[in-house]
């Protein structure tokens, strides 16, 4: 058993060694406020220019996803585990993208041209990192590096990296380029550091919402002005915290908003397992238990990526369409029949599996179209059919949707290979070829029209006696646009009387037909599209559009009806029942058919819309919106902003699994994908605004938006060339702000709760800076420039961090006022030109003041009007002493904001150097500001001290004045003052360091000679010794034959 420690001392060690340790792993606790499926992590790549950025973003699109990124143009989105999603943004040369960037970035790539070493972008975005929270975080990796080489890696780049980032921070080679990309395995192993990232827990991310801004679109009504204030959409997941409609946020670059509305979209690129588990709902498997690691591996339906501003595979997005391109060579659509056998369809890609599934529709169109066979039309409704020529081939243009039995049209091959973008193929494939182009025009010549799918073409005839070209003389020998019909689908009487209150909502169900006109919709056919995308709008569409839209909007919805489809099924049904949309028509429900809505029925009402494409508009466009600018197809951006009855709520379990249920909350959790619109943003900065730059919409706390003063502990950067000026202005990155403003620099008075003024920065030591701007919480980090254009120095010049902020601080500054005295008595002096009035010398009644001489004094009462004041000393002073008062006083603060806005005409506010360069005006020369040699003042003469008699008589000896030496200088010596010349001067000067010269060559001669006596010594004391033991031996025999002569005289002279 151990016994214990007797030793006092030692025991005090042991414990306090072990507290230590514990005190070291002792850490605050943070709250991850991430869901379950946290939003995408998010990756920044950033290098200078021309070191592989864009190389390094296609090859982890084309790791991850198995896609060609052709150009990218924004974030990408995609999936890259199970449950893990990131979007990988390539970080602008601006240093505005760089500072919103670091605001956001869960990890940094770093490139570095091993070739060239480090260079001043990336040692200026460490130092943005380090101030946003980064290093504060210092048990993990926050930063990788990626070295470009073509030679073998230089180990100073090795060594440089990790002294400036952290020691052990990875290092990754990248030794070449294979096929426009990097190597494979080099990505693998990228992509295996990614992978083990984990999101960091930054208070300020952890306290403020945020969004990365994936897409915007401006939503302004196409009529307005061009300089009118616009309506932005921003799309994007949600980071950080809850979000609301009402909350306030801030664009950079662009202002201060709060949210007009928000809404919540289906998620574009979901997880893995979210879509397996919603597979498992929609095939009835609820209830079977998801197995833990049921995702080995990511199939080909996983790999989703989610760019919208990208050119990624076949898939082109200019300014105003989305484009697909798909060579004849690799449409295989149509499944050859030992395809069908060997490859599993869930392993298809997702686009052939939706064509495929329109291909064989046939037999469910029928399906659909069974039992409303026996609908007829108004009685008074006017029928206009296409017209066919004789061999029943029909001219209108090819549609993208399948072609029941006998309503196949021929299409020549050249507009064919117009449309389809075919190219020419090898010979030896030219059979196959015209085989499958046979059957792909039979496919896609002709879409089924909406009339045929209701009514059904058969009754249509048999009801109006014939066919309806017949009927309709003014279609004779037409083609193109002209060839409309107008169908009415029901009569007033139908629409009351499915509006009744007493029918259940599934009764009364719309169907929205998004994009068109009700005729066009009802006829099945779509306008003319150009080969470069859709057609613009006409005047007259636009304000048919308007009118709709304002009838529809002061109209109320009917009862019974269903106001918005949730987006569990959103995802499907598109606008389905929404009554406010700009194109409606509600089908009217029978006698017989009314059904309970049963979880069957939902399952045929989604396959219908599935397979007839959707019949709300992938290209439906907001109302208030230019009719050029489309949706990308995606179902989670379809819903738009015509009804303004409800919102729905979501909760943060994300899809709801009862159907058409839902719960309701205001606001939206993390990693909800939203919406956003903003209103009033400027005209100016939309137009600037670029898909290259990111965009982030950082959310703001109560409080962040009102203005005071600031006060920040602030270093100037050892690598920023020049100190920082007080009353310069400063450009600052506080928070998602930027914004410009003129600093005050101060230091805290030892001993003294006082802030003293500074002219300029400390040189290596911290200072306080007092700015004026929105107040922001303390611990925020905070980044000063001088100016954030391309320079040959280190841009930051102080980095720091916010201590407190308050409507006023007070930082004093010494102000040192001289007088001179005009009239002295004996402990009394009277002063002038120390004051100005009799009132500044009230004001500073019984203040203290000192002569040069170190005599002290006190501020009596003024005398007269013209500043003459009466002062008591503690001694009497002479006419030639300045009387000092030493005050303090308040340095006033310039109230200076300019916000940086991302327009090309925006300018800062210039530097005081800057002015005057440019207006030619000197920098003032004051000769009291000079330091250096100080001017040569006279030598004071003092009278010699008077003693009294009396006085003198009781001194010592020593101090009585009558016997103190007598000055060696005579009277004439005393009074002659010699006066050298330059000359002489410049002599003496001379001689007097050859004098000190020739003194150091003999004392190092000295030195010298005494160091070789010391040497011979040591060496000659061996003979030293010896010399010196004879010498003592010979003393003594002489000595003793001196003694014996001695003692023989004394013995002569009988003396003893």
């Amino acid at each position: 058993a151990r016994h214990f420690e007797s030793r006092l001392a030692k025991v005090q060690k042991r414990v306090q060694y072990t507290l230590e340790r514990q005190a070291k792993k002792d850490k605050v606790h943070k709250v991850d406020k991430n869901p379950e499926v946290p939003p995408p992590f998010v990756v920044v790549v950033q290098g200078p220019p021309g070191v592989g950025k864009t190389t390094l973003v296609h090859s982890l699109v084309k790791h991850y996803a198995k896609q060609r990124l052709i150009q990218m143009r924004g974030p990408v989105t995609l999936v890259s585990g199970r449950h893990r999603r990131i979007t990988i943004i390539e970080c602008p040369q601006e240093m505005s993208a760089m500072l919103d960037l670091a605001k956001i970035a869960d990890l940094v790539l770093l490139l570095i041209d091993a070739s060239y070493g480090f260079e001043l972008e990336t040692f200026e975005f460490i130092n943005i990192l380090q101030v946003h929270g980064f290093p504060r975080v210092s048990s993990q990796a926050r930063w990788n590096v990626v070295v470009e080489v073509e030679k073998p890696f230089p180990l100073v780049v090795s060594q440089g990296h990790r002294t400036e980032l952290y020691d052990g921070a990875k290092l990754f080679h990248l030794s070449g380029l294979q096929y426009g990309r990097y190597h494979r395995v080099e990505i693998q192993n990228l992509a295996r550091f990614i992978a083990v990232q984990k999101v960091p827990l930054l208070s300020w991310r952890q306290s403020h919402p945020y969004i990365p801004a994936l897409r915007w679109e401006d939503k302004t009504d196409p009529t307005s002005s061009e300089t009118a204030p616009r309506r932005l959409d921003l799309y994007g997941y949600v980071y950080g915290g809850r979000l609301r409609e009402g909350f306030e946020v801030h664009l950079p670059g662009v202002g201060d908003f709060n949210i007009s509305s928000i809404k919540r979209l289906p998620d574009p690129c979901p997880p893995p397992m979210e879509t397996e588990a919603e597979r498992r709902r929609a095939s009835k498997k609820t209830d079977e238990k998801p197995k833990k690691n049921a995702l080995r591996t990511l199939a080909e339906r996983h790999r989703i990526v989610y760019a919208p501003g990208s050119d990624i595979g076949s898939i082109t997005v200019d300014s105003e369409a989305m484009y697909i391109y798909v060579p004849d060579q690799q449409a295989g659509f149509t499944p050859k029949d030992e395809q069908s056998v060997q490859k599993d369809p869930e392993q298809l890609p997702e686009a052939v599996r939706l064509v495929r599934a329109l291909q064989t529709s046939e037999a469910a169109l029928d399906k659909a179209s069974e039992g409303r066979a026996k609908l007829r039309l108004i009685g008074d409704t006017e029928v206009r059919m296409d017209q066919t020529d004789a061999s029943g081939k029909a001219e209108d243009q090819p549609q993208r949707r399948p072609a029941p039995e006998g309503n196949v049209a021929a299409s020549s091959d050249r507009s064919f290979k117009e449309e389809e973008g075919e190219e020419e193929c090898p010979e030896e494939d030219a059979e196959q070829d015209e085989e499958m182009l046979e059957r792909a025009q039979q496919r896609f010549a002709r879409g089924p029209r909406l009339e045929d799918l209701v009514y059904g073409r058969d009754r249509l005839q048999e009801q109006h006696g014939g066919s309806a070209s017949s009927k309709d003389p003014g279609t004779q020998g037409g083609h193109g646009p002209t060839d409309h019909a107008t169908v009415p689908l029901f009569d007033e009487d139908d629409e009351e009387g499915a509006e009744d209150a007493g029918r259940e909502p599934e009764k009364a169900l719309g169907f929205g037909l998004e994009g068109h006109t009700i005729e066009e919709s009802a006829r099945g056919d779509e306008p003319p599209q150009s080969p470069h995308g859709p057609p613009a709008p006409t005047q007259h569409d636009k304000e048919e559009s308007r009118r709709n839209v304002s009838k529809d909007q002061a109209q109320p919805p009917a009862p019974g009806t269903y106001q918005a489809a949730p987006h569990g099924l959103d995802r499907l049904l598109g606008n389905v029942g929404d009554s406010n949309a700009l194109d409606t028509a509600r089908m009217p429900v029978l006698p017989g058919q009314e059904k309970p809505w049963s979880e069957e029925r939902k399952e045929q009402l989604k396959a219908r819309k599935f397979i007839t494409g959707g019949w709300s508009s992938a290209e439906e466009d907001d109302p208030e919106a230019d009719g050029k600018e489309k949706e990308e197809g995606e179902n989670a951006e379809n819903v738009e902003d015509g009804e303004n009855a409800e919102k729905p709520k979501q909760e943060d379990g994300g899809a709801p699994e009862n159907g058409l249920l839902e719960n309701f909350s205001d606001s939206f959790p993390i990693g909800t994908f939203v919406r956003i619109r903003l209103e009033d943003v400027p005209a100016a900065c939309v137009a600037a605004m670029r898909g290259e730059r990111p965009l982030i919409l950082g959310g703001l706390l109560p409080g962040e938006s009102r203005m005071g003063l600031v006060q920040t502990r602030i270093k100037r950067h050892r690598w920023h060339p020049k100190l920082l000026k007080s009353s310069d202005a400063l450009l600052l990155s506080v928070g998602w702000r930027r914004f410009q403003t003129v600093p005050c620099f101060s230091l805290e008075d030892r001993g003294e709760k006082r802030m003293r003024y500074l002219k300029y920065t400390l040189e290596h030591a911290h200072c306080t800076m007092t700015s004026y701007g929105p107040m922001v919480p303390p611990n925020t980090g905070i980044l000063a420039f001088r100016s954030w254009e391309k320079v040959g120095h280190f841009r930051v010049c102080g980095t720091g961090v916010v201590m407190e902020a308050a409507p006023n601080f007070e930082v004093k500054k010494k102000l040192k006022l001289v007088g001179e005295p005009y009239k002295i008595f004996r402990n009394t002096a009277f002063v002038k030109n120390m004051f100005s009035s009799d009132l500044e010398v009230n004001k500073y009644m019984h203040a203290k003041i000192q002569t040069v001489s170190g005599i002290r004094g006190e501020v009596k009462k003024a005398e007269g009007v013209k500043g003459h004041f009466r002062a008591s000393f503690e001694d009497r002073i002479l006419m030639s002493d300045l009387v000092v008062c030493k005050c303090w006083i308040t340095v006033p603060f310039k109230q200076f904001y300019h916000p940086v806005i991302d327009v090309p005409n925006w300018r800062p506010a210039r530097l005081i150097g800057e002015l005057r360069a440019s207006q030619g005006i000197p920098v003032p020369d004051n000769q009291d500001s000079h330091y250096g040699r100080q001017l040569v003042r006279p030598e004071r003469r003092f009278n010699a001290v008077q003693v009294p008699r009396s006085l003198q008589a009781s001194l010592p000896f020593k101090a009585k004045t009558r016997y103190l030496p007598k000055s060696r200088k005579t009277g004439l010596a005393k009074k002659a003052a010699i006066v050298s010349s330059e000359r002489e001067k410049a002599v003496n000067a001379l001689l007097h360091r050859l004098y000190t010269i020739r003194k150091e060559k003999a004392r190092v001669r000295q030195e010298a000679s005494s160091r070789r006596k010391k040497a011979k010594e040591v060496k000659d004391k061996f003979i030293q010794d010896k010399r010196d033991a004879h010498q003592k031996e010979s003393r003594k025999l002489r000595y003793k034959k001196e003694g014996q002569k001695v003692a023989q005289k004394r013995k002569a002279m009988m003396m003893d």
